[in-house]
């Protein structure tokens, strides 16, 4: 990959419980790589961001590896900043909850219709 990137633990989700992630640099830009999120898709929303907090990381740029300690940060955005982070989050959640319905549904026909789903051959 090549990448600038850094195992990070901290704490993370809604009851604030320890936690690991990966980040990642990419064009100038941070990316978290979060592995419990898969359901969600590839893209998670900024928004979402706001409940890691990292308490120490460890960096590999591909030639050294660095340790860091980081300071709690509190995030403090105007209006302007987040109605925007709100909206995208909302898109990424109900676009994920539709397919879930969606999938939810199929699967109950189905099965009230006595259809078998096709098995994949393994080869």
């Amino acid at each position: 990959m090549n990448y600038s990137r850094r195992l990070v633990v901290g704490t993370a989700g809604r009851y604030g419980e320890g936690h690991a992630w990966v980040t990642f640099e990419k064009d100038g830009k941070t990316f978290l790589l979060e592995a419990l999120r898969w359901p969600f898709g590839l893209a998670m929303p900024r928004l979402s961001t706001l409940r890691y907090h990292p308490k120490f990381s460890v960096g590999w740029n591909g030639k050294t590896i660095s340790c860091y300690s980081h300071d709690d940060q509190r995030f403090s955005g105007s209006l302007q900043t987040v109605a925007p982070l709100v909206g995208e989050w909302v898109f990424r959640r109900s676009s994920f909850y539709l397919r879930l319905i969606a999938q939810l549904t199929k699967g109950i026909t189905l099965k009230l219709f006595g259809i078998k789903r096709p098995r994949s051959l393994k080869g």
